[in-house]
């Protein structure tokens, strides 16, 4: 899911092309597959007023997603209304302004926010289906068996830079020092998992 700010979506296509673009080359960088779906937030309580601008901003940050899907996050309304217009194939949408309804549209349905699991708040969510989700795995491709090692399993390699990968993106995306810091202990853990030698 792609988002800079709240309610950027109300900036229209200026800023639906720029974000398009963005979510590109960060998709690039982290290894997701053509096929799989980018989601762009509308992150606040949006109105009437908004949605052409909104509509706008989902086509042109489509158009910049060639062999991507795109998705909507947003409430009840804007998903309502943004799969009334078809500016996108996915939908996620969060309790927060929906008012207690759920669309029919949705493919994930954001329940609650700020969960704390293992000392990492997140936000949980319920899966419809077809959430244009993705894996590192290609299909088809089977699993590796774990390689033991002294003291218990190890994860292979292949996963291990999946994982660091993603990490290296979740790190660029933030500038909390605290949230680097933790982004780094885990890259250097997955790293122990796979006996990658930590320079």
């Amino acid at each position: 899911v792609y988002e800079t700010s709240v309610n950027r979506p109300a900036g229209g296509a200026a800023h639906g092309m720029s974000d398009g673009m963005a979510a590109l080359r960060e998709a690039v960088l982290i290894g997701q597959p053509q096929g799989s779906a980018i989601y762009f937030a509308v992150d606040y309580d949006a109105g009437t007023q908004d949605y052409e601008a909104i509509a706008q901003y989902l086509r042109a940050a489509a158009a910049q997603l060639a062999g991507y899907r795109t998705g909507v996050y947003g409430s009840y309304a804007v998903i309502e209304e943004m799969a009334r217009r078809k500016t996108c194939s996915h939908f996620w949408q969060t309790y927060a302004w929906s008012r207690g309804k759920l669309s029919q549209h949705a493919n994930i349905h954001q329940y609650q926010n700020d969960t704390n699991v293992a000392g990492v708040k997140l936000d949980l969510n319920e899966s419809f289906g077809n959430e244009g989700w993705w894996s590192t795995k290609a299909v088809g491709q089977p699993a590796l068996p774990p390689v033991p090692q002294e003291g218990g399993m190890k994860m292979n390699t292949r996963d291990a830079d999946a994982i660091i990968r993603l990490l290296a993106a979740s790190y660029e995306l933030t500038t909390d020092k605290q949230a680097r810091t933790e982004i780094h202990r885990l890259a250097d853990e997955v790293r122990k998992a796979a006996g990658i030698t930590i320079r």
